[in-house]
């Protein structure tokens, strides 16, 4: 790609932003210029399929150790995230201490109760009585939250539910 094309897609400058994000007018009405597209697309204007050809030819018979090798250092601790995210989210224990994580109510009705916790379209419809006793969860060892629970309520949550709880971030891990 031409030099100038990358340091404009490149995350660096004052033209950058904060944090590498930069908003103007046609990031509100969801359009580029004609100016713009050709800045961002260089030589490869009106031969964008074939640069996608051409990257993926340059790219697909490299294996995972050729890839962390040239992608060097930032390479390296992005894996070592994804790794541990996979990890943390095909574990299906559960954390020994839960609290109430943040939640907006959105709708309330009499059997149940709808809440937005990290995603306004992706919302999870509850059982009131399970939003009920929800303040069990307040960082006591969450064997403990849930022997109360069915003591003093009579309802047996079971673990299932209380991971999908804290994979939506309505329950998080205490330390």
């Amino acid at each position: 790609m031409d030099p100038a094309v990358l340091a404009r897609l490149l995350p660096r400058g004052a033209d950058r932003g904060v944090n590498g994000v930069s908003l103007d007018a046609e990031e509100l009405d969801g359009t580029v210029s004609a100016e713009t597209y050709r800045a961002l697309w260089g030589t490869w204007q009106g031969r964008e399929r074939d640069l996608f050809r051409r990257a993926a030819a340059l790219v697909n018979d490299l294996g995972w150790t050729d890839v962390a090798r040239i992608g060097g250092a930032s390479v390296d601790a992005f894996a070592r995230v994804v790794v541990d995210a996979h990890r943390r989210h095909g574990d299906d224990g559960l954390p020994s201490r839960l609290a109430v994580g943040a939640f907006q109510t959105i709708a309330v009705g009499r059997e149940r109760v709808r809440v937005m916790t990290y995603n306004p379209y992706d919302p999870l419809e509850l059982p009131r009585l399970l939003v009920d006793v929800l303040p069990y969860f307040d960082g006591r060892p969450t064997a403990e939250a849930l022997r109360r629970i069915r003591a003093e309520r009579g309802i047996n949550v079971q673990p299932d539910l209380v991971r999908r709880l804290v994979d939506f971030g309505v329950l998080i891990e205490r330390a």
